[in-house]
């Protein structure tokens, strides 16, 4: 997607306002958006709900329609002026969009409106003038479920990050975090109003709605609905968390509706208001960015993602994702970074897998002037027997000055080879656990075995033991990483 050097004046954004969704079964969808999460209902026809949350002052945050087939039919944003509609239009149809001009009315409580095809392939909406409901921010005795407040922001599956985010800085959006490498933006948060976020990017096939996330005040909001629902024995509408975001700070949990389409309850995030804010950048590497605590993601939330319908209510095309992928996605529900076997080679490859290493806070490299190399076996466990050792005078170099370097094979796919900066040191008798600083497991979780394996180190003399780790030259980190 490439957008013209010479761009039209944007509408004025003031925030994501509301979204429309497609359900196959409007009365199960009312029994889980409005009887479970608690959404309150402003208006409705055989046809349609009209949804808002309990800070919400305008007629609706969502609405959900009945259809043959689940979908994403219109994401709106509510602009700051009535001109900013003329601007709307005009910014669309000079980027070659298709766009339609709607009457007032015609969705209940949102006056006139310009609905346009956007180059990332999602129909979007702009409209100013909306009609109020009443307030129900103290109304304490009418809330249920979740309590959602508000509509947060519109996630957006897209095949170029870089591209949508680039698009999205020509409408006036500022950026507050991303998650990258040193080649590649993998995900962007970018906002409106002074938030976090009022849309997110996530690679991917596209264009797809990956969720939409509403606001709930207190972190217990987002408990009491994950109880609820398993009091109701519906765990399954449990898709992923409650748990921590690294990217935002905020507390979260993932749902399921009956049509498949995603909700997140959030809560937590932080203000983004002031002049040239700062933008957090994560790296591709840090495992806390998608979960602060480190929790692994489940498959489908990478994979799965609801169908976007364009000005005709007709599904959108899907293009491919044409970026390197952020994970790759296992059958065992784990995830891994995308370095094929060939990458793994790669002189570039080794470079940055030498940068992360040096970040460590030991070095780990070994003295190149002493390493030995030794190649093991994998063998088959077997019952418990008794501890055998291995002996430093099997080594044809002179104790105290060679470094050995393991070349461990494993039976999992897409295994690292573990590096162990363990001399052959002379000196008295020594019993160590052996251990790696490379994953040779998949899933990339601790394993432990309750027969942990031992190294013996019979020294054949007597000399001044030297060591691989305080031995090592100073090294500086220059990755990529939250900065």
């Amino acid at each position: 997607m490439a957008l013209p050097q010479k761009r039209a004046r944007p509408p004025d954004i003031v925030r994501a306002a509301y979204a429309e969704l497609v359900v196959t079964d409007l009365a199960e969808a009312r029994r889980f958006w409005v009887d479970l999460l608690g959404f309150v209902i402003s208006s409705e026809s055989p046809k349609a709900l009209y949804l808002r949350g309990y800070d919400e002052l305008i007629h609706h945050n969502l609405i959900l329609r009945q259809g043959d087939q689940p979908g994403a039919a219109r994401l709106a944003f509510r602009v700051r002026t009535a001109a900013d509609l003329d601007l709307a239009e005009a910014f669309f149809a000079a980027l070659g969009s298709r766009t339609a001009r709607v009457p007032a009315g015609v969705t209940p409580g949102v006056g006139e409106a310009v609905r346009a095809e956007d180059p990332l392939g999602f129909t979007v909406e702009f409209f100013f003038a909306a009609d109020y409901a009443e307030r129900l921010q103290q109304r304490y005795d009418l809330r249920r479920g979740a309590e959602p407040a508000r509509l947060d922001h519109f996630n957006l599956v897209v095949p170029d990050v870089r591209a949508a985010y680039e698009y999205y800085a020509s409408l006036g959006f500022g950026l507050s975090e991303t998650i990258e490498d040193e080649q590649t933006l993998y995900a962007a948060w970018m906002f409106r109003k002074q938030t976090v976020h009022d849309v997110a990017f996530t690679g991917g096939e596209g264009p797809r709605l990956h969720h939409l996330g509403f606001f709930a005040h207190e972190s217990h909001q987002v408990l009491r609905i994950c109880d609820i629902l398993g009091s109701l024995h519906m765990e399954s509408r449990i898709e992923r968390g409650p748990g921590r975001h690294g990217v935002s700070n905020a507390f979260y949990v993932y749902l399921r509706d009956p049509d498949g389409h995603r909700v997140e309850i959030y809560t937590s995030d932080y203000f983004t208001g002031d002049p040239g804010h700062p933008v957090l950048r994560w790296s591709v590497r840090d495992q806390r960015r998608r979960d602060f605590w480190g929790h692994p993601v489940v498959p489908s939330w990478y994979t799965d993602a609801s169908a976007v319908l364009d000005l005709d209510g007709r599904p959108r095309p899907l293009l491919k994702e044409n970026q390197p992928a952020e994970v790759t996605v296992g059958a065992d529900g784990f995830t891994r970074y995308l370095l094929t076997r060939s990458m793994a080679r790669s002189p570039a490859a080794l470079r940055v897998r030498s940068t992360f290493l040096s970040n460590l806070p030991t070095a780990v490299f070994g003295i190149s002037a002493t390493n030995a190399q030794f190649s093991g076996t994998c063998q088959r466990a077997a019952p418990l027997l008794p501890r055998k050792s291995a002996s430093s005078a099997a080594s044809a170099l002179a104790p105290g000055r060679s470094t050995t370097q393991a070349s461990g094979r494993s039976p999992q796919r897409s295994s690292g080879i573990p590096i162990t900066a363990a001399s052959c040191t002379a000196g008295c008798a020594i019993n160590r656990f052996s251990s790696s600083t490379e994953e040779i497991h998949s899933p990339p979780d601790l394993i432990t075995s309750l027969i942990r394996s031992l190294i013996r180190k019979n020294p054949r003399s007597s000399s001044v033991p030297t060591s691989p780790v305080r031995s090592q030259p100073s090294r500086n980190f220059s990755g990529a990483g939250s900065r």
